[in-house]
Order: C-alpha cells, then structure tokens, then sequence
C-alpha cells in the first residue's frame, strides 16, 4: 500500500497550481487511490482545465511512475468490435 500512495503522490504533483487531496484504500480487491482535486487554485481564482490529450499526458505519466515504484502497468482495454 505504501508504494500505491507513493505512487499517487507523485502523479498529484502533476497539478502544480492546485491543491490536491490523495486517498489510498483497500476497501476492493486491489489497492487504490483516488487523487480529489480543487480545481479553482486558490491564490489565483483560475480555474483547471484538463481536456482529452491532458488525459493522455496524465495516464503516461502514472504508467512511468508506477513502471519507477515496480508497481504494475495495466494494458488500455480493448474496443469490442
């Protein structure tokens, strides 16, 4: 579990202007952690925007982070079809 918060503490610095809360848990069958971000900087009043290709960025970054820490890197599931 201390690598999975690792791991998410790292990902949270992403969101540099922001404040961001990190929550790691076991109430499931894995370890997991959800980051819960104020998405209004506070000295500032601007607010975040994250559009698809931010998205992107972000799942690489936590796919390097998580490859660093040993942790597991999941394929991106299949399209049926």
């Amino acid at each position: 579990m201390d690598k999975a918060h690792a791991a998410a503490l790292k990902l949270a610095e992403q969101f540099k202007d922001h404040e961001v809360l990190v929550c790691t848990h076991t109430d499931r069958d894995h370890v997991h952690s959800h980051l819960i971000i104020n998405s209004v900087n506070f000295e500032t009043g601007r607010k975040l925007h994250v559009d698809g290709d931010t998205i992107q960025q972000l799942k690489m970054v936590n796919d390097q982070i998580c490859a660093e820490l040993g942790l597991p890197v999941f394929e991106p599931p299949r399209e049926l079809g």
